[in-house]
C-alpha cells in the first residue's frame, strides 16, 4: 500500500509561503503520478486542492489533484508531503510531529528570507512584498529621520531611475522569537551604481514582527546608517602654518593644531589625532563624525577653529600661534 502524507497549511493562500519558508524550489506543476513518485527518491509534493492541515490518504484517492513537485533535497521535509510505503510507515509520526502548521511558527531563517525579499523588491519598485509583510498599522522610521505609515511607505517604493541600479544584502542577523513576537536585527550592505559610478553604504535595521490572525507581519521598523569617513582629498600644505596654533573653547579648555611630517594634527589633553583633508580648508578625523574648519577674519588671518557636528558649530578662538 502506498500512502501520501500531506502536511499543508489550513488556508490555501498560505501554500506558497510554506514552500518558500523551507526553500523548496518548485520545478513545475504536474498531475500526480503514482508511478513517478517513489519513497526511495523522497520526492515531495503539496496538493493545491487540499484545505485541511494534514491528513494521511491513499495515493489513489488523489490521482486527479495537481501537485507542485519539489526536488529531493528537502530540509527536514517540513511543510510538505512524502510518499511512503512499507518500511517508510515508521516515519509518519515523526513527520507529523515536525510539521509546520500553517503560519503558527517562524524561524530566523524565514525572517531573513522575507526581509531579503523586501529589499530585492526595492530596485524594481515592486510594492507587493511591502504590502504583504508590513502591517496596516505599522510604524516605519528610516535612516533619513522620516517616520512613515504604511500608505506613505508603500508610496515610497518606486523603480530606480534610468541609469541607476543596486542591491541590498541582509547580513549579520540576530533574532529573538518569543510566542507571537519576533525581533530581527541585522545589517544591510548596499551597493549602488549611478551611470557607471559605484557607491556603497551600510545600515543597521531592527524589525518587530507580530503574528496576528495567523500571519506574521512587521509592526515597527527602524533603520540607521553607519557613519563612513569621506574620501581623502588634497591638502594645501602651504596653509598648515596658518592653521597651526592654540585654540581655546573656555578657560582651561584648549587644543593645539600643528604640522608634522607633512601632515596636520590636533592635540587635546595629550591625545593626538591626525586631521585628514576633505578639501584644502576642511578636515576630518577618522571614525569621528563631523568636520574641522578654519575660519579667517577680515584681515585674512585664521582666527578660529570650527568643530562642526550635525551642521552645528562649536567655535574655538585662536589664542596663540604655533
Amino acid at each position: 500500500v502506498r500512502l501520501l502524507l500531506l502536511v499543508v497549511p489550513h488556508r490555501l493562500e498560505l501554500l506558497d509561503e510554506v514552500t518558500a519558508r523551507h526553500h523548496l524550489d518548485a520545478v513545475g506543476l504536474h498531475e500526480f503520478d503514482r508511478a513517478g513518485i517513489d519513497a526511495g527518491d523522497v520526492r515531495v509534493g503539496v496538493p493545491r486542492r487540499v484545505f485541511h492541515r494534514h491528513a494521511l490518504r491513499p495515493a489513489d484517492q488523489l490521482a486527479d489533484a495537481r501537485f507542485q513537485v519539489l526536488p529531493s533535497a528537502v530540509d527536514g521535509l517540513l511543510g510538505a508531503g512524502q510518499v511512503v510505503e512499507g518500511r517508510g510507515f515508521d516515519r509518519v509520526d515523526e513527520l507529523l510531529r515536525l510539521a509546520v502548521r500553517g503560519d503558527e511558527t517562524i524561524t530566523q531563517r524565514e525572517l531573513v528570507r522575507r526581509t531579503q525579499e523586501l529589499f530585492d523588491a526595492v530596485v524594481p519598485g515592486n510594492q507587493e512584498p511591502w504590502k504583504k509583510y508590513y502591517a496596516d498599522d505599522c510604524i516605519f522610521a528610516d535612516e533619513k529621520g522620516r517616520q512613515l505609515d504604511k500608505a506613505k511607505l508603500i508610496a515610497d517604493i518606486t523603480p530606480m531611475p534610468k541609469g541607476y541600479s543596486g542591491t541590498i544584502k541582509v547580513v549579520k542577523p540576530v533574532s529573538r522569537i518569543i510566542g507571537d513576537s519576533a525581533i530581527l536585527s541585522y545589517d544591510c550592505d548596499e551597493t549602488e551604481t549611478v551611470f557607471g559610478q559605484h557607491l556603497t553604504a551600510r545600515y543597521h535595521a531592527t524589525d518587530t514582527w507580530l503574528r496576528r490572525n495567523g500571519a506574521w507581519q512587521i509592526v515597527a521598523s527602524q533603520t540607521m546608517r553607519y557613519y563612513g569617513d569621506p574620501a581623502i582629498g588634497r591638502a594645501d600644505t602651504a596653509k598648515f602654518s596658518e592653521f597651526s596654533g592654540v585654540y581655546q573653547l573656555a578657560e582651561g579648555q584648549s587644543r593645539k593644531v600643528f604640522a608634522e611630517g607633512g601632515n596636520l594634527f590636533v592635540e587635546r589633553d595629550g591625545k593626538r589625532q591626525q586631521l585628514f583633508p576633505e578639501s584644502a580648508d576642511i578636515f576630518f578625523r577618522k571614525g569621528v563624525e563631523g568636520r574641522i574648519l578654519f575660519r579667517t577674519g577680515r584681515d585674512g588671518k585664521v582666527d578660529a577653529l570650527i568643530d562642526r557636528r550635525n551642521n552645528e558649530d562649536i567655535v574655538w578662538q585662536k589664542k596663540a600661534p604655533a
